[in-house]
């Protein structure tokens, strides 16, 4: 009967000992499978009772990892979702806000309605970018056709109007003419000085072809390059600079001696000649204003090409002694520049006829093919 007593408190020990490691292997999260058959084998004695009950805390431990493991690959999903989640939430608030931040930034022009509303004057055309018009194809398919000529295109960059009645460029500079001619209630202006806030608007390529447009019409029209800095006309034409204005104002030449025709019938031009040491004031004496005066009784339209306004004060004073200026707007200049140069030219009274875009993207199918 003791010995019985014995065995059966032994296996009472035995019992509680697997209970209580049953609850530590329940406590803890990082029990691995190995620990628990260890632990199963140690208390598997004798084959009978206590085997099976070890048997079923290893069963019981394996189950319990399971779902651990189940329960961590869960939060784990549930995680990534959420990360993925709110980094498109972001991504999406940050490209808006990225998009407005740089139209905000932004302070070119968009098209002509933005030029007239921001500096209230009327556009005189939009002239595109000629280099990327060549050789696209529009609406009907056929190729863009008399973009320029050969005799008045340089490197396919600067267009040049042409004779015949069908060039695109030709059409468009046209258009700009008939603007200038009906800008005036009263009389057309006679003297036009085309100016631009900065360089590389395409200011000297304009005053070319607005100079030709008036020559096409039968007009008796002189160009004077009066940009005594960085004059270009006589390149884009293919001239000679040797004397020009320079020379006339200085007194060493007269003003018949260094005017030349064109290659355009009706067109006449009169360099910069050499580069003085005083351009401004020889543009602003009273001999440049005589000059002037005395060219509108001999042509019928004189279009001058001055230097970037906003660089130095030729332009402005130019602008004093001719019946209106054009201005010519380049595709990045800042609206800030602009309105700073109508203003200059607002201080001095001058007379600010209209605005030529210039260099500005068309969308396709915008011009007719000829």
């Amino acid at each position: 009967l003791f010995a019985e007593r014995a065995v059966a408190a032994k296996e009472i020990r035995d019992v509680e000992q697997v209970v209580f490691f049953l609850g530590k292997v329940r406590a803890a999260d990082d029990v691995d499978v190995v620990f628990h058959r260890q632990t199963r084998e140690e208390f598997e004695i004798g084959g009978g009772e206590l085997g099976e009950l070890a048997h079923g805390v290893g069963r019981i431990v394996r189950l319990d990892q399971g779902q651990q493991l189940r329960r961590e690959d869960l939060r784990e999903e549930n995680e990534v979702a959420l990360v993925v989640g709110v980094s498109g939430f972001l991504g999406l608030f940050g490209a808006l806000g990225l998009s407005f931040l740089l139209d905000h930034l932004d302070d070119s022009f968009e098209g002509p309605a933005d030029v007239e509303r921001y500096l209230r004057l009327p556009t005189m055309g939009v002239v595109p970018d000629f280099k990327q018009l060549h050789g696209k194809r529009y609406s009907d398919g056929k190729a863009l056709a008399g973009a320029g000529s050969s005799v008045y295109l340089q490197g396919n960059r600067e267009i040049l109007v042409t004779a015949d009645g069908y060039s695109l460029a030709g059409e468009i500079y046209r258009g700009i003419r008939t603007a200038l001619l009906y800008s005036c209630p009263d009389t057309p202006p006679k003297s036009v000085l085309v100016a631009s806030a900065a360089p590389g608007e395409g200011k000297t390529v304009s005053s070319i072809n607005v100079g030709l447009a008036f020559a096409q019409m039968g007009a008796r029209t002189l160009l004077v390059d009066a940009d005594l800095r960085s004059s270009r006309c006589h390149e884009v034409l293919g001239l000679s600079n040797e004397r020009g204005l320079s020379e006339v104002l200085t007194g060493q030449s007269q003003p018949h001696e260094v005017i030349q025709a064109t290659k355009a019938p009706q067109l006449y031009i009169m360099t910069a000649g050499s580069t003085p040491t005083n351009p401004g004031a020889l543009l602003g004496s009273s001999k440049m204003r005589e000059l002037l005066s005395k060219f509108c009784r001999e042509f019928d339209h004189i279009v001058i090409d001055s230097p970037p306004t906003l660089a130095v004060n030729d332009a402005v004073m130019l602008s004093t002694m001719v019946d209106g200026v054009l201005l010519i707007v380049g595709p990045s200049i800042s609206k800030t520049l602009v309105r700073e140069l109508c203003s200059r030219l607002a201080h001095v009274r001058a007379r600010i006829l209209g605005v030529i875009m210039n260099g500005a993207e068309m969308p396709v199918g915008a011009f007719p093919s000829s």
